[in-house]
């Protein structure tokens, strides 16, 4: 590490920030020279030249020029880009400046002393704000917090050095002489300006998306006085109260103890070096440390609280006679005024941040208005006061105690409001929508509703504008319209389909009778099947009338109208449709042909009649998987609660995994004990109790959220992980007596992540390990994720949720919010827990900090392997084993082959095949049959007579043959070797071996599909899947996943995939192959791997759009709705991610 390097470290400066923060500190230094070297020239030769008393005149005469310049300054911001603007501002006060030098040094003249007084006001102020203009724009508010006091070092620096020189300087200069140097200062800074906005010209918008809607709206709109705008504003002005008495009591103290300028100007002088020095300790060793500890509030109560003790410490010398004390006390109380501060408006800058785009006009309106605006006030009343009472040092010094007092008062109605007001900025600047507790999207209501009256939604629901309609419907239901279903009636006839069906399921839940004359003028002319479908079972449910409908139309010869007749006859209550219906149902119930049976079972769930539940109950069993699916959604919808151990014993089909969550959902507690007795029966089995923790955090109970923190110390992390998320989506929020378990938890995810970052470091320069970092990277943010949520355990949960969201899905700047609202909320134990977890810091110091500066323990990337195979999933997830279990592979590393057999046996499939994929790369091995010779997995069954005459069990085809040893073969399960002659071990062996015969199935299966030439390893399927636009987003574990749903299609040259019309609900992925994209039969275009298409149609199921065929032998990927669905509510940063890709994607189609 380089010097430099260890100074930026030292000084907490990141990666990139160097050059900036360095051209900032010369900034800063140079403002300070300029500020150093008007105010202790024109402050001597003022009271040389006139009485303290005349102080007031100079605070009114600042405070009408600064507030008519503060205006113009104001105006012109809203023309001229913030960088041009500054410019000029250096430039005109450089010449200015200069003018008033010249001035001061014609003795004849008096006025120009009260005048340059009067000006050094102006140019602090306009220094200021040129300052500030340009470094809270190149500062994010988190690197605002870091390095403004830093940067603003530069200025503290220039008065120790201007200070301490001053002395020396007057021996060879006039005192106005010193004005040559703030005039120079002032040109270069002008320069320097020329050059930030030359660099740095991304972080200044322009002129037209600054400020054109400024120009058409009027100060105060612009502005938005609200409480907060107030409250500064109030605070301000007290401060700048408080700075002019301060200022008036010490300048009445020089008066009375010093004569002639020169003498004035070297107290000046010493004054402004001590001060100086003070900062730069304060600076360096106190408020950093405190601002970090204990947040932006100690800033803005530091200076009111020193002030107010500094007053004290004057009033005190006079009550107790110690005349000589006073001056001293009152040089110190200044000293301190100075230090505090410039610590104070390095600081203060972040109080502008949660205004966002208002912020620097807001900002502009407070230093070049409102304060010079009060200084004036102030001037005024300090005018009054000279006028009519006897004013001295200590007399301003008890005002000071009471304006104090009052600022305190303030300061912490500021930073309450502050606090509160992080959580808005964070919602305005977030990036994507905000859903509700469900997941599903509210944006239209929130751009409508508060926009708009009832009329708009009755008149778009009657409208032409399609897109319009059902989102008007929506907001009619949910305020309860009373003329709803007179809203409904006329839309039975409307040209879209999918209207149409929308209306029909709201006729239908209100079994709304006005609507059968509609239904059935509708019945005449409809011709899309699946809405005549509908109308037939809506209007055969509507009474008698309805019933004669449906009777008629049992009799047609088409699937779907059949099934809607038989729904609606059933849902009827009516004896004779009922009869009628029945018939015909139970043929179908009771047919040999599988989809006939599943209509069935759908049929059950669309009548909903909780008493047909004896039929779902024998379908839930049907040999085929599709039927039982039917089943599952017929059991949901019925409502049953005999039908649940039907629908959980289908949970170990995986196939059926996500329908059986699905079924469970509307059962609710009433599903608990027997989803608890599954997870007990299941407890081995990672990817089925997944599914039961899914299945209890939907249902989202108290009962559900006792289970769940009952397990949240289970042994695996993926189910630990899965059982924080559950207690998430259940919106838990913890009880007292379990917040300190909920702090310890978030303490050790922050160990865990420790030790993922030292395992990165370990692993990060070898070869073939860059999936393995990316998994490991992985774990650190499940680390942070989980204890986010342990946090909205703890804290408000929607605060937490907005800062989660923000960090991971924001800008530089949303990030920066997010952290400064965790900063104000959070006590610090808890802060120094969390921020070295999400800090965007270089790995080292984090570890650093994690480790409380103690020595991390490495290991070769060898040792780090074999850590991670061998680690329990306490520690490791299912997807860092698979990522470490491809490096082996990659490396042919054969030392590794103990640890790969054991992993063949690994609970979780994806590392069982991948312990096989690698064990078959090490070896080689190209032949299905040399592997399953190789892992001894395959006998015929003549072997199998010949092992048990020889002493071998023939169940032993699940361990491995090892050799012969004394003329016996050996045989090894895992890491240990027994000899069969052992008639112990020989029975050990068997009973291990029967345990295992499913895995043995398993290997075989495995076998034969790793050696397949289509095979491609999980890791390598989901990288290349990662490096499609779509999910480059989205973290590779979840994409692994999403994968294992997918179906694995291989389609022959000239196979149609989707054609146009028809309507669909998967979406498609090209793996390899061509495809060519038909509208209308014309070809419109032609696609190679990496392209997807149907991405519509899988988030609304609704008619192909174009037609999709071959052009060569292809793989493809199919994703369907419902696994989808299903992956959105299981993990909502997939559904954000996703989501936004998948319409991004639409948009580039069109």
């Amino acid at each position: 590490m380089s010097f430099l390097d260890q100074i930026g470290k030292l000084l907490k400066i990141e990666k990139d920030e160097g050059r900036l923060v360095a051209l900032l500190f010369l900034y800063s230094f140079l403002v300070g020279m300029t500020r150093v070297f008007t105010f202790m020239p024109t402050q001597a030769i003022f009271l040389d030249r006139y009485s303290s008393s005349t102080l007031p005149w100079v605070y009114i005469l600042a405070a009408v020029s600064t507030v008519a310049v503060g205006a113009i300054y104001l105006k012109l911001g809203n023309y001229i880009p913030i960088p041009k603007l500054v410019l000029y501002n250096f430039i005109l006060l450089g010449i200015i400046t200069g003018l008033l030098w010249y001035l001061l040094t014609i003795k004849e003249l008096k006025w120009p002393a009260l005048a340059s007084f009067s000006w050094f006001f102006l140019v602090f102020s306009l220094t200021s704000l040129g300052f500030w203009n340009i470094a809270s724009k190149l500062f994010n508010v988190r690197q605002g917090k870091r390095l403004f006091a830093l940067v603003t070092t530069g200025e503290v620096i220039a008065y120790a050095v201007g200070g301490s020189a001053t002395g020396t300087l007057l021996k060879f200069l006039k005192t106005d002489q010193l004005l040559s140097i703030s005039t120079a200062s002032l040109f270069i800074c002008a320069v320097l300006v020329w050059q930030f906005g030359k660099i740095y010209s991304e972080h200044f918008p322009s002129v037209q998306s600054q400020t054109v809607k400024v120009r058409k709206k009027n100060l105060k709109k612009t502005l938005k006085f609200d409480s907060y705008m107030i409250l500064l504003l109030i605070y301000f002005a007290t401060s700048e109260l408080m700075y002019f008495i301060v200022d008036n009591a010490f300048n009445a103290a020089l008066e009375k103890n010093y004569s002639t300028a020169s003498e004035i100007a070297s107290i000046l002088g010493f004054y402004t070096s001590i001060a100086a020095v003070t900062g730069l300790i304060v600076r360096s060793f106190l408020m950093g440390h405190l601002i970090g500890q204990f947040g932006i509030g100690i800033a803005i109560l530091a200076l009111p609280t020193v002030v107010l003790v500094g007053a004290a410490s004057v009033v005190s010398a006079e009550l107790f006679l110690l005349a000589p004390i006073v001056f001293w006390a009152m040089f110190s109380t200044r000293v301190l005024e100075k230090v505090f501060r410039g610590v104070q408006s390095s600081s203060l800058v972040t109080l502008y941040k949660p205004l966002m785009n208002r912020a620097v006009q807001t900002q502009n309106f407070m230093e070049g208005l409102a304060i010079p605006f009060a200084g004036g006030i102030a001037g005024l009343f300090l005018l009054f006061m000279h006028h009519f009472f006897v004013i001295d040092t200590v007399s301003l010094s008890y005002m000071l105690i009471v304006v104090c007092s009052l600022w305190l008062i303030i300061s912490v109605m500021v930073h309450r409001n502050y606090v509160k007001l992080l959580p808005g900025t964070l919602a305005k600047s977030k990036l994507i929508e905000s859903t509700d507790e469900d997941g599903s999207q509210i944006s239209f209501l929130k751009d409508h509703v508060d926009k708009s009256s009832m009329d708009w939604a009755i008149s778009a629901a009657e409208g032409t504008i399609t897109s319009d309609v059902i989102p008007a419907l929506d907001y009619l239901e949910s305020v309860e319209y009373e003329k709803y279903g007179d809203v409904l009636l006329p839309l039975t006839n409307h040209d879209d389909r999918n209207i149409r069906l929308y209306v029909l399921q709201e006729i239908d839940e209100r079994r709304y009778l006005p609507a059968l004359p509609y239904l059935k003028k509708r019945l005449e002319i409809e011709n899309d099947p699946e809405v005549l479908s509908h109308l037939i079972r809506v209007a055969g449910s509507l009474g008698a009338e309805g019933v004669m409908i449906g009777r008629e139309y049992l009799k047609y010869d088409n699937g779907e109208i059949i099934f809607g007749a038989i729904v609606g006859l059933l849902r009827s209550g009516h004896m004779g449709g009922i009869i009628r219906a029945g018939s015909v149902f139970i043929q179908k119930l009771e047919s040999q042909n599988a989809e006939e049976r599943a209509e069935a079972a759908l049929i059950l769930g669309e009548a909903e009649i909780q008493g047909f539940y004896q039929p779902v109950e024998e379908l839930l069993k049907d040999k085929s998987l599709n039927v039982r699916k039917s089943a599952l959604v017929a059991a949901s919808r019925l409502g049953n609660p005999l039908l649940i151990p039907g629908i959980l014993e289908n949970i170990n089909v995986p196939q059926l995994q996500d329908t059986v969550i699905n079924a469970l959902i509307p059962f609710g507690d009433s599903a608990l004990p027997n989803v608890k007795e599954a997870f007990i029966k299941h407890k081995e089995q990672e990817e089925i109790l997944t599914h039961i923790i899914r299945a209890i955090g939907f249902m989202r109970s108290d009962l559900a959220c006792e289970f769940l923190t009952e397990h949240l110390e289970f042994p695996d992390e993926d189910i630990r992980h899965e059982i924080v998320l559950a207690l998430e989506s259940s919106a838990y929020s913890s009880p007292d007596e379990k917040r300190d378990y909920f702090i310890n938890q978030i303490r050790d995810e922050s160990q865990d992540l420790q030790w993922a970052l030292i395992a990165i470091g370990d692993l990060e320069k070898e070869k073939d390990t860059e999936t393995l970092v990316q998994a490991l990277r992985i774990e650190e943010q499940q680390n942070q994720h989980r204890s986010f949520i342990f946090l909205s355990f703890l804290f408000e949960r929607s605060l937490i949720r907005q800062v989660w969201d923000n960090f991971i899905f924001g800008d530089i700047h949303t990030k920066a919010y997010a952290l400064e609202l965790l900063d104000n909320l959070l006590p610090r134990k808890l802060r120094s827990t969390i921020f070295p977890m999400i800090e965007a810091k270089p790995d080292k110091e984090r570890i650093k900090e994690l480790l409380h500066g103690k020595k991390a323990e490495h290991l070769n990337y060898k040792e780090r392997l074999r850590e991670i195979l061998e680690h329990s999933n306490q520690w490791t997830t299912t997807w860092s084993k698979c990522c470490a279990l491809h490096t082996v592979a990659l490396k042919r590393m054969d030392e590794f082959k103990d640890e790969l057999r054991d992993l063949l046996y690994a609970p979780e499939e994806m590392v069982r095949e991948m312990a096989l994929w690698a064990s078959i790369k090490i070896h080689n091995i190209l032949d299905a049959e040399d592997a399953k010779n190789l892992f001894g997995i395959r006998f015929s069954s003549k072997k199998k007579e010949e092992a048990i005459q020889n002493g071998i069990p023939s169940l032993a085809r699940s361990a491995w043959f090892s050799g012969i040893k004394e003329g016996k073969p050996v045989w090894t399960y895992g890491k240990n070797t027994s000899s069969i002659s052992d008639e112990k071990n020989k029975e050990s062996l068997e009973i291990l071996s029967d345990d295992q015969n499913k895995s043995i199935g398993d290997l075989n299966d495995l076998i034969s599909r790793i050696t397949s030439k289509h095979y491609i390893p999980i890791v390598e399927k989901t990288n290349w899947f990662k490096s499609i636009d779509t999910f480059s987003d989205i973290g590779e574990n979840i994409i692994a996943n999403l994968i294992n749903s997918m179906d694995d299609l291989l389609f022959n040259k000239g196979e149609f995939i989707i054609r146009q019309g028809e309507t669909g609900n998967s979406m498609y992925v090209i793996y390899s192959g061509e495809v060519e994209i038909l509208t209308n039969g014309k070809v419109i275009s032609t696609e190679g791997p990496g392209h997807i298409f149907g991405e519509r149609s899988v988030l609304v199921s609704e008619p192909r759009e174009a037609s999709v065929r071959t052009t060569q032998d292809s793989r493809i990927f199919c994703l369907e709705q419902e696994v989808l669905f299903m992956c959105f509510k299981e993990n909502i940063e997939l559904a954000k991610k996703l989501l936004a890709a998948l319409f991004k994607e639409l948009e580039s189609h069109r």
